[in-house]
């Protein structure tokens, strides 16, 4: 009978390859915060897997990231995302798919962007709601102390 005796230890190439795999998703990630119809949380949950079997410093670093940060705690936890959110997520969709829409000819191109756009608007609307926490921390302002009053 063998003991377990805990996680397999992996080879330095194979480190090297989950980091230089991570960073690259951490940053398409990023790119996902400000770019409409990109995904975020899919790159930035695979670099959190990468980072936790390769590189435990940026595992926290990503867990603790005030921009990315909340994305990863939203999915371990499953607590879904606040209707605020998703409202602005929809006005940056639909914004972002008006102005490519207006430098569209092809109305072909204008049926698959609006579909686009509905697909999305669907799958945003889909996810959980969950309720805003007054003086909770958010993805956008990070997490600030009041100021004390004189």
């Amino acid at each position: 009978m063998t003991v377990p005796r805990g996680p397999k230890p992996i080879s330095r190439a194979r480190r090297a390859v989950y980091n230089a795999v991570g960073f690259g998703c951490v940053v398409l990630g990023v790119i996902g915060v400000f770019v409409p119809v990109w995904p975020t949380t899919v790159f930035v949950i695979v670099a959190s897997i990468l980072f936790a079997r390769a590189n435990p410093r940026m595992y926290t670093w990503l867990l603790t990231n005030r921009l990315l940060g909340p994305y990863l705690e939203n999915w371990h936890h499953k607590t879904g995302i606040t209707m605020a959110f998703k409202i602005r997520t929809c006005v940056i969709l639909w914004v972002g798919l008006g102005v490519s829409m207006y430098f569209v000819s092809a109305t072909w191109l204008y049926v698959l962007l609006a579909a686009v756009g509905v697909g999305v608007t669907w799958h945003v609307f889909a996810i959980r709601t969950r309720r805003a926490v007054p003086g909770a921390r958010s993805a956008r302002r990070g997490s600030r102390r009041p100021r004390r009053s004189r």
